[in-house]
């Protein structure tokens, strides 16, 4: 269980001794000096990841969204 904040990202925060589970993916190594096109890739691919993780972390708890 958990409250969600009403903002852009609906944030959402566990009520207490809730139980957590964290999620992560593989990094992404970004070189520093970047074309507008390649940062734009690079942006594309975080963007993918981070949705695949947020799909995947719901789908456990049988639910959509949070």
């Amino acid at each position: 269980a958990h409250f969600s904040v009403k903002s852009w990202d609906r944030t959402a925060i566990p009520k207490p001794f809730s139980r957590v589970d964290f999620f992560y993916g593989e990094p992404l190594v970004v070189p520093q000096k970047l074309s507008a096109e390649e940062s734009e890739k690079n942006r594309l691919l975080l963007e993918k990841r981070l949705n695949e993780l947020y799909t995947s972390a719901w789908t456990i708890h049988n639910r959509a969204v949070h």
